[in-house]
């Protein structure tokens, strides 16, 4: 049975657009309203001519009609039973109920669980403010964490519940790219290696993930990679679960290279290790970021 929503899709009057068009088409607030009607109106769900007009905020009908035919075929489709938002429609209207554009949410010097990883001193302050989630350390201002986060992750959330979406929405973006998925625009991602663009991290050499398609980059560490790999989880299960407990930004491995070993170059190889417990968990990447070997020994006698 074919999908409905394809056959719109799948409009022959969709012509590919330049950028600058397709933003103009948004230029008004009428038009940004009938796309917000559409898609409280359910997804795939269409709604009549008639429904339509009586639920925009307009009384000249000639006007509704002119802006909403600027906004089909690219960003509303038109059937026999009413209107429905395209792709292109919907992830505006996603944008626009996130916040992204139109949203100054921020909260200030708030307590963050965990400690720091530099001075081991359990009194983190947060604050988001202008989009980006900072952590700072009260004891020795060490800067912890200063990464972008979506307004719509502290809307209505108070500062513990935001912390906690957050470390969801890290740990999900990150493991889609691994994958292979851009997080934004589901575009294939291409893994590599970055020096940090800041001199503020404690870390010499970042694992990025590069979408080819609308060009985010997500960062990642490779300490972080490892610390979420199955098999490392397990180890940490086994012999220090205390460890899984902690927030990744309270974790060394995870924030800083101290645990982390440039084996080689040709072919690249970077090794990080965990202690638990007597024994050592070491973790190889190669230039992909795959893991290429993973071993548990008896930790040396030092």
């Amino acid at each position: 049975m074919t999908d409905r929503r394809e056959e719109f899709d799948a409009h022959p009057e969709a012509e590919k657009l330049d950028a600058a068009d397709a933003f103009s088409l948004l230029g008004d607030s009428l038009r940004l309203d009938i796309i917000r009607v559409l898609w409280e109106a359910g997804r795939g769900n269409a709604v009549p001519f008639s429904d339509l007009y009586d639920r925009v905020d307009v009384s000249d009908t000639g006007k509704f009609n002119y802006h909403r035919q600027q906004l089909v075929p690219h960003y509303v489709r038109k059937s026999e039973d009413g209107y429905r938002l395209t792709q292109a429609g919907e992830r505006v209207a996603r944008a626009v109920n996130a916040g992204i554009y139109t949203e100054n949410t921020e909260m200030e010097d708030f307590d963050v669980r965990g400690s720091c990883y530099d001075c081991g001193a359990a009194d983190l302050r947060g604050e988001y403010v202008g989009g980006r989630f900072r952590i700072d350390c009260r004891d020795c201002d060490n800067r912890v964490l200063n990464v972008g986060v979506p307004p719509s992750a502290a809307r209505g959330r108070d500062p513990a519940e935001f912390v906690d979406t957050y470390e969801v929405w890290a740990r999900t973006r990150t493991e889609q790219a691994k994958r292979g998925v851009c997080p934004v625009c589901t575009g294939p991602m291409e893994p590599g290696l970055s020096e940090p663009i800041r001199d503020t991290l404690d870390i010499d050499l970042q694992a990025v993930f590069d979408c080819t398609v609308c060009d985010r980059r997500t960062v990642s560490y490779f300490g972080m990679l490892a610390l979420w790999h199955e098999d490392v989880e397990a180890f940490l299960r086994e012999r220090d679960p205390s460890l899984l407990e902690r927030p990744y930004w309270a974790v060394e491995q995870a924030m800083t290279d101290r645990h982390a070993t440039l084996v080689s170059e040709e072919p690249f190889r970077y090794r990080v290790t965990f202690r638990a417990d007597g024994d050592v968990c070491a973790v190889a990447f190669d230039d992909t970021l795959d893991v290429v070997e993973l071993s548990v020994e008896a930790a040396a006698d030092e």
